[in-house]
């Protein structure tokens, strides 16, 4: 594996003459942005993000000079992005929490992550940001179910990035076996537990049907509720979508205990979901440079050379502002499921017994 840099603006800088820019100069791709000096005030921010294995150093400079670029006409913040993969990801965070220079924005890749980080007092409190109403629009585009899964003890520690959640649990019966049972469709599609299917797999068994192939339990996604139908099946959902801590801190965003200027460091999280140029820069790189789009607009990223700049989809912001690309499996069928699978889920809600802090069903 090759060795991974941890990239700053200031080395971005000292290399621009060695690195190919994508379309732009500097002063070209401030000006497309209406970049105008106001008294807000400029400030960096240090930035720890996962990279996959593939992506080369030289890609990871542009992308964090032209993506720093643009946030800063923007948001007047520049970003240092330190990239690092899975494997070193977790160390180096660690180190630069417990370092001088900080980390103000980073991924939360795993709830033990979260927890350890949790318990040392290490993340900063983000609920007060989603009830006002500069950020307020989080809570509509978020899969609530997330939002609420993220809380615990009155607080947000993190921004869960948006994605398909959970999965369901379907009790699929056979039509045909049913109907020759005389058993009405509109009777069975409303049976869930096994006291509803006892008189059903009686019948089955009395009639010389394979029950274990006639009704059985699995689990699924929403686009295979019209495949099951499709096969032959009443598909009935037992079970809706839950939103889990675990799967809710296996990518978040969150901003350090620490940051002096957490108010820009949220203004870049925000961004990270609302803005698709941010979004998908981070994700995909520059247009021209690390990827392509196929005359159906889906992202062909490049695989050679020093421009390669592959992330893992799931860490970069709301999956559903990323550009569509086929050769990660997302597409706007997949979008489309994945929103309505997002408006059946619910919140965990832990036994009340076990001490564990609850979400509410949505």
């Amino acid at each position: 594996m090759k060795k991974i840099l941890c990239l700053a603006v200031c080395v971005a800088l000292m290399m621009l003459t060695l690195v190919g820019c994508a379309n732009d100069d500097i002063g070209g791709f401030l000006n497309k942005y209406n970049y105008k000096p106001s008294k807000v005030e400029d400030v960096t921010l240090e930035m720890y993000i996962v990279t996959d294995t593939a992506t080369v150093s030289n890609a990871m400079i542009t992308v964090n000079r032209m993506l720093s670029q643009y946030t800063a006409a923007q948001f007047h913040t520049t970003l240092n992005i330190h990239y690092y993969t899975e494997d070193q990801y977790e160390t180096a965070l660690k180190n630069a929490l417990d370092s001088e220079a900080g980390a103000d924005i980073f991924l939360i890749n795993s709830v033990s992550l979260y927890n350890e980080l949790a318990a040392a007092g290490k993340l900063a409190n983000l609920l007060n940001y989603l009830e006002g109403k500069t950020y307020g629009t989080l809570n509509t585009q978020i899969a609530t179910s997330l939002l609420e899964a993220a809380r615990a003890d009155g607080k947000l520690l993190g921004i869960p990035n948006n994605h398909v959640v959970g999965h369901y649990e379907f009790l699929l019966i056979d039509k045909n076996a049913s109907q020759a049972l005389n058993y009405a469709p509109g009777d069975v599609r409303n049976f869930k537990t096994e006291e509803d299917i006892a008189d059903l797999r009686r019948d089955m068994e009395d009639n010389g049907y394979t029950v274990a192939d006639c009704i059985k339990y699995v689990d699924g996604a929403y686009s295979d509720i019209a495949r099951y139908e499709a096969e032959g099946y009443y598909c009935n959902v037992v079970t809706n979508p839950v939103a889990t801590v675990e799967e809710a801190f296996s990518s978040a965003f969150a901003i350090s205990a620490n940051c002096a200027k957490p108010d820009r460091a949220m203004e870049i999280i925000y961004a990270i979901n609302t803005d698709q140029t941010v979004r998908n820069m981070l994700q995909y790189g520059v247009k021209g440079t690390n990827y392509e789009l196929d005359e159906s607009g889906s992202v062909v990223r490049v695989d050679s050379g020093e421009n390669v700049y592959h992330m893992n989809i799931f860490y970069t912001g709301d999956i559903f502002r990323a550009l569509y690309c086929e050769d990660i499996g997302w597409t706007a069928t997949e979008a489309e499921n994945g929103r309505a699978q997002n408006r059946d889920s619910v919140a965990y809600v832990a036994p009340a017994d076990t001490g564990e802090a609850t979400g509410e069903e949505q």
